[in-house]
């Protein structure tokens, strides 16, 4: 078996300046959410083709906003803070200018290779991953051990799940998804991720050494 992994960071927040063709990045955790992507994404030298990655943001002037990261068609993709903070302005001034001219606020936009913008909320993305088939997990510390789970074929990882204030999300996230921990222990973000990639990447091995 080889999993479709997907990983949703639902923590930013970023406003928009009201200066012509600018966004401003507020957080100071970028560079978290940086070392997040290197996280997802990354093995050895190459990308992780399998592998999915949702940003939300509370965009202010827009609402509910999602950029999906495309592990197969990513194109000159740099984790660092600097590389990924540009790919997210970038991504929603050709949103913004998008829907100036054409007037279509929630179509699913392209914004370069392997990178779409659209207006979605956590409580809706988490509802069409479920419907779509995907297991739903999420961190939680007195969840069950990611070596106890027993995992489908389609995987969606819903990051920093304990801090979320919006209550809809969080009841679909208790109702629809399984909390998990990582020997008794939540480590940083960044590293929950690494430590899930390495069981599904057990996993596969083992499937695959037994199929031999």
């Amino acid at each position: 078996m080889f999993f479709k992994r997907v990983f949703v960071f639902p923590f930013l927040k970023i406003s928009l300046s009201e200066r012509k063709n600018q966004v401003e990045l507020h957080t100071s955790q970028f560079n978290l959410v940086a070392s997040c992507f290197n996280a997802a994404f990354y093995l050895s030298h190459d990308i992780r083709r399998d592998t999915l990655v949702f940003l939300l943001f509370k965009a202010k002037n827009i609402g509910n906003l999602c950029l999906k990261f495309v592990g197969k068609d990513l194109k000159r993709f740099y984790p660092d803070e600097y590389s990924v903070s540009g790919l997210v302005r970038n991504s929603i001034i050709k949103f913004k200018n998008h829907v100036k001219i054409h007037e279509k606020v929630d179509e699913e936009f392209q914004a370069s290779p392997g990178i779409f913008v659209f207006k979605n909320s956590l409580s809706e993305l988490v509802s069409k991953l479920n419907n779509a088939g995907y297991q739903i997990l999420y961190p939680l510390r007195k969840g069950t051990d990611v070596r106890n789970i027993r995992f489908s074929q389609k995987i969606a990882y819903i990051v920093d799940s304990e801090s979320l204030t919006d209550e809809l999300s969080r009841k679909i996230l208790h109702t629809r998804g399984t909390g998990i921990h990582f020997g008794n222990t939540l480590p940083r973000i960044d590293i929950q991720i690494i430590l899930l990639h390495n069981e599904l990447d057990r996993l596969e091995t083992n499937c695959l050494s037994n199929s031999l």
